[in-house]
């Protein structure tokens, strides 16, 4: 089975969004011009107002954090392909949870240790742009994946004779690789409209620690009634929708199960569900923190303490990858085995090249 359309994802995506990026800033309109006629270029994000150690503090736990999603999400997949045992949709599905995942805090974290080390709160616009872009497709496909692993769910526990022939692993290949395609070119659209937008280069401050859709179309000069209405159509579609879908899937179960006429739940079927409600319950109060988080801002901004805290919940997102991965490690045996002997294989590995005598000799 070929999974290296997922681990390709995030290269190919960088790629394209590079050279969109690049496209746009080169584009026969500047979008930002001064009062006095020069051009410039890039904005300042509103960080952390921490000093001395408080910042390497923040740095040294952005840093960790940003290891462990990308370690641990790559070590997954890699067990996920070698695993014959793992060759199912649901771990297809995790697969692409997965690239999302690394997708996110990847767009993200790495700038913001930039920031942190050298005390220099500017990006560049073609930076901003990129971190629109990927943070869109972090929001879109962490929502379907979601959805779609729900759907494998209730499959596989209501309809288990059926479930192989109704959901196999070619379908769910198609299914990830038209959502990836989709929503990014629904996102690639959406950059398109928001770097059309032409910004007063004295109103280049964006106040949050990194850049998104709404912090661009709030400062922007121009008219922004088309790129509100498609973000606002994006929004209803990839993240409105979903869980309704989420919310039935779950429903269907609970309902399925009250019958008399129904088999009791097994413990496999329940730990499931149970797995897949506490990762969905935990993206969807990140998301609502974040909302929340926005209305907040609008009040007593200026005081250093109070932004903090609004930086802070904003961040809260990104526990959303490390809540995926303890998760279905913890409570998916077949996952959670299988990445056991993968390491204990690479550390025999790194031993044998190490000590190569030492472990013939053990042998």
């Amino acid at each position: 089975m070929n999974y290296t359309l997922y681990t390709n994802v995030p290269i190919n995506m960088l790629l394209f969004g590079t050279l969109l990026s690049r496209q746009l800033t080169n584009g026969s309109e500047a979008p930002f011009s001064g009062d006095n006629g020069n051009i410039t270029n890039g904005f300042f994000l509103n960080t952390f107002g921490m000093a001395g150690n408080l910042n390497w503090i923040i740095f040294t736990g952005c840093l960790v954090m940003q290891l462990f999603i990308i370690v641990a999400n790559c070590l997954m997949m890699a067990t996920v392909l070698i695993s014959s045992e793992l060759h199912g949709s649901m771990y297809v599905l995790l697969c692409s949870l997965a690239v999302a995942d690394i997708t996110g805090s990847a767009t993200i974290i790495p700038k913001q240790l930039q920031m942190l080390a050298s005390d220099s709160n500017e990006i560049s616009y073609a930076a901003c742009m990129a971190q629109v872009f990927f943070m869109n497709m972090y929001m879109c496909n962490e929502t379907l994946s979601l959805s779609f692993m729900s759907i494998d769910r209730y499959l596989a526990i209501c309809k288990p004779l059926r479930y192989h022939a109704i959901f196999p692993v070619k379908r769910s290949l198609q299914i990830l690789a038209l959502a990836w395609f989709s929503t990014a070119v629904v996102n690639a659209t959406l950059s398109v409209l928001i770097a059309r937008l032409k910004i007063n280069g004295d109103n280049r401050f964006i106040e949050s620690p990194f850049c998104y859709n709404m912090a661009i179309i709030l400062i922007a000069s121009s008219d922004t009634g088309a790129s509100h209405k498609y973000l606002s159509a994006i929004l209803l579609t990839f993240v409105g929708l979903p869980p309704l879908t989420l919310m039935y899937s779950f429903t269907k179960v609970c309902f399925e199960f009250r019958k008399p006429t129904s088999p009791k739940l097994s413990k496999k079927a329940r730990d499931t569900l149970v797995t897949q409600l506490i990762v969905t319950l935990v993206y969807f109060i990140s998301i609502v923190t974040v909302i929340l988080r926005l209305r907040i801002a609008q009040f007593n901004n200026s005081n250093v303490h109070f932004r903090n805290i609004n930086h802070t919940l904003k961040f809260s997102i990104f526990l959303q990858p490390v809540a995926n991965i303890v998760t279905y490690c913890l409570r998916v045996t077949a996952l959670r085995r299988a990445m056991v002997r993968s390491c204990q294989k690479c550390a025999i590995g790194i031993l044998c090249l190490l000590q190569p005598q030492r472990v013939w000799a053990a042998v």
